[in-house]
């Protein structure tokens, strides 16, 4: 089982003497660090404890970020037999930058709102998923997506599939699936 510790990051100290607060998430020997954006002298923090000294506020509010962390990594312990520290890496969003799909990118999207209570919300994204992959290859890379991509708009037995040029302009990636007299309005931003 992985463990999750609050530490002073002594790699990086700051011209002011302070060192970040990470939590520390160890697996097999291995580490990832997530970043608390706070910065505190040696003096400040107590090792042993991993608490910060003299502020309850903020050792309330990073002891949520620990038991957040914790429950995340509970929950992918359940669903997985062995965790390796790649998965841990990828579940917190610290995993290497590999170019993702449109598909993909459109997948993840869902699974994070379902997992923040927006069941709603994942279920017509995963619905205009599927509809537009009726009628396009969603299966490249954002750096892909090409104008012809983006002004793409097909009549096929009623459906419709429109890639907002505007919004791409700004860095959103909007797309409205017509089915059946329903239409589904997707706006997805690329992080």
């Amino acid at each position: 089982m992985a463990t999750v510790k609050l530490v002073l990051d002594k790699r990086r100290k700051k011209k002011s003497g302070a060192y970040p607060l990470v939590i520390r998430i160890r697996q097999a020997g291995k580490y990832v660090d997530l970043a608390t954006n706070q910065e505190l002298h040696e003096h400040q923090f107590d090792d042993k404890r991993e608490v910060v000294k003299g502020n309850k506020s903020l050792n309330k509010f990073l002891q949520r970020e620990v038991d957040n962390c914790k429950n995340k990594i509970i929950h992918l312990e359940q669903m997985q037999d062995a965790v390796s520290i790649e998965q841990i890496k990828a579940l917190f969003g610290k995993s290497q930058k590999t170019e993702s799909t449109i598909a993909e990118f459109w997948h993840q999207e869902a699974m994070r709102l379902t997992e923040i209570g927006k069941a709603g919300n994942a279920g017509v994204y995963l619905s205009s998923l599927r509809g537009l992959k009726r009628i396009m290859n969603l299966d490249i890379p954002f750096k892909e997506l090409k104008h012809k991509h983006i002004v793409y708009s097909s009549r096929m037995n009623g459906q419709y599939a429109t890639l907002s040029l505007a919004n791409l302009a700004r860095g959103n990636y909007m797309v409205k699936i017509v089915h059946n007299g329903t239409t589904h309005v997707t706006k997805l931003v690329k992080q």
